[in-house]
């Protein structure tokens, strides 16, 4: 099973790396964002084959992502976006979305329906998450700087 996870682990790494290399990312980032991408995947994974729940999994993945980018920031003094993006590359319901497409293009209007419910859920999940881990960290923040007033 462990080989697996590791298979994942360097494909998502990989994978993570040229697209912040597309996308011009700091080369100080470069390296962390993908470990923080790879990581997020991991965490996808781990849930959704412990629980069976893809929804769950997309949820605690992306909440991963959130803090890892927020901590991230904060450590490298960088805006979070810059590991927010990376992190949730692996997140992004492609598959979905070409079933989705794919059934609309065979008339398939039920499986339409429903396949491209589930991707928009999945991905009214991820930026859910994303919107909320940032607005709790900015809530904090402006409460630290607020008590050193």
């Amino acid at each position: 099973m462990f080989i697996y996870y590791l298979r994942d682990f360097v494909a998502c790494f990989g994978a993570t790396i040229f697209y912040c290399i597309i996308m011009q990312l700091p080369k100080k980032a470069l390296w962390i964002s993908s470990l923080s991408s790879a990581l997020t995947y991991i965490v996808y994974r781990v849930i959704f084959l412990s629980i069976s729940s893809e929804y769950v999994g997309y949820l605690a993945a992306s909440c991963f992502a959130a803090l890892s980018a927020e901590i991230l920031a904060r450590a490298c003094k960088m805006p979070a976006t810059i590991f927010i993006f990376p992190a949730v590359i692996p997140l992004v319901p492609g598959l979905g979305l070409y079933r989705t497409m794919l059934c609309l293009v065979r008339s398939d209007m039920s499986g339409f329906a429903s396949e491209g419910t589930k991707t928009l859920i999945i991905s009214g999940i991820i930026a859910v998450t994303v919107a909320v881990v940032n607005a709790f960290f900015r809530s904090i923040l402006k409460r630290k700087t607020v008590a050193k007033e």
